[in-house]
């Protein structure tokens, strides 16, 4: 019985550790990607989320896909595809009236797709990732 208990505490460890292993490979990459647009990031997700891109686009998709071809990016080879959507916080978003300014990035098998920026608040917006660049030049 103590054998089973040690055994199944070290596969939570494993298991555990490996998770921590490959969240730092995808945020190192996530940060990479991002930084392509100009954005920085806080290292850390503020969360993360499975998320299915549909087979067939509604409106909401179809904007959002025209959103992201805006930026050399496209969801259309993903349809039908599992997803992760990882969110970070921006810091380097210039004036930003104290809200706080979100990048959103969708990794399928790890690599990433599409994104973002979001600001949640009631006057808010969601923008092509290109968007912070264009404010800067």
């Amino acid at each position: 019985m103590k054998k089973m208990y040690l055994l199944t505490i070290a596969l939570i460890l494993l298991i555990a550790s490996g998770f921590l292993f490959f969240s730092r490979d995808t945020d190192a990459a996530n940060a990479q990607f991002l930084s392509s647009y100009g954005i920085v990031i806080n290292s850390k997700p503020v969360s993360f989320e499975e998320i299915a891109i549909p087979a067939e686009f509604d409106e909401m998709y179809s904007q959002y896909n025209m959103m992201q071809i805006e930026c050399g990016l496209d969801l259309y080879p993903v349809r039908g595809k599992n997803a992760v959507r990882y969110t970070y916080e921006i810091m380097n978003m210039p004036d930003g009236d104290g809200k706080t300014v979100y990048a959103n990035v969708i990794c399928v098998r790890g690599k990433p797709v599409a994104g973002d920026v979001t600001c949640p608040s009631l006057d808010g917006f969601t923008k092509p990732l290109n968007f912070l660049s264009e404010l800067q030049d």
